[in-house]
């Protein structure tokens, strides 16, 4: 399978803010890719992620992997999309949207992330044990003569 299948090689306009990203051959594209601001939890946004995925004419996860230039794995991508009760990573995010050919409305995607990440409970840190020093009984006598 040769990488430059999955790579865009036209360019369009977007007519809402005019900003110019790339199209494969052939293919029928909406003015504008589906925008995450109403997402509210990670359900909502894997949800727009599934729609981005549906816009961009629903491509594989392998030809999203070989987009994405091999920074996600196809495996990592599966698991987000079929957990969406988890936020995805960052890194992940991005890789999908460029590989969507939706790079150029990747700030909105990233300030609803960041939103979204703020809003996750963090687990509190648990307390470290202390370590002992030497050995249980009496460390004195580890190589002492008798």
């Amino acid at each position: 399978m040769n990488a430059s299948e999955y790579l865009p090689t036209q360019r369009m306009s977007c007519p809402n803010c005019g900003c110019d990203y790339p199209a494969a051959p052939g293919r029928r594209l909406r003015a504008v890719p589906p925008s995450p601001a109403g997402a509210d939890s990670p359900a909502d946004l894997i949800a727009v992620v599934r729609k981005l995925l549906t816009w961009a004419d629903s491509p594989s996860l392998r030809a999203i992997e070989i987009r994405s230039r091999n920074s996600v794995r196809r495996s990592t991508l599966s698991d987000a999309l079929n957990h969406p009760e988890r936020l995805p990573k960052r890194d992940l995010l991005r890789a999908v949207v460029t590989a969507c050919q939706a790079e150029e409305h990747w700030p909105e995607w990233e300030e609803v992330w960041t939103r979204l990440d703020s809003a996750q409970p963090r687990p509190a840190p648990t307390p470290r044990r202390k370590r002992r020093s030497g050995r249980m009984g009496s460390p004195g006598l580890i190589g002492a003569k008798l």
